[in-house]
C-alpha cells in the first residue's frame, strides 16, 4: 500500500528543472572562481573529478525517481510483496 503511494506520487517537475539549472550553471562557472586560486592543471584536476560527481549524482536521482520501474536495476514490487 506504501510503495503504491510512492509509485503515483509525481516529483514536483519545477523543482527537478531548477535544481538541474542551477547545477549546470555551478558547473560551468566553477572554473572560473578556481582558475584564480589553483594552477591550470590542477583546476582542471578538479573540475573533472567535480563535474564528474555532481552529474553522477544527477544520473542517480534520475535512477531514483523511477525506481519501480520495468527496467533491469529498478526494483520488482510485485517481488517484494
Amino acid at each position: 500500500n506504501r510503495i503504491l503511494g510512492m509509485i503515483c506520487t509525481p516529483f514536483p517537475f519545477p523543482l527537478v528543472q531548477m535544481c538541474r539549472t542551477i547545477l549546470f550553471m555551478w558547473i560551468f562557472t566553477l572554473p572560473f572562481a578556481i582558475l584564480n586560486e589553483m594552477g591550470l592543471i590542477s583546476s582542471c584536476i578538479m573540475m573533472f573529478f567535480t563535474t564528474f560527481g555532481f552529474v553522477g549524482l544527477e544520473y542517480v536521482a534520475l535512477e531514483l525517481d523511477t525506481a519501480f520501474a520495468s527496467d533491469d536495476n529498478c526494483l520488482d514490487i510485485y517481488e517484494m510483496s
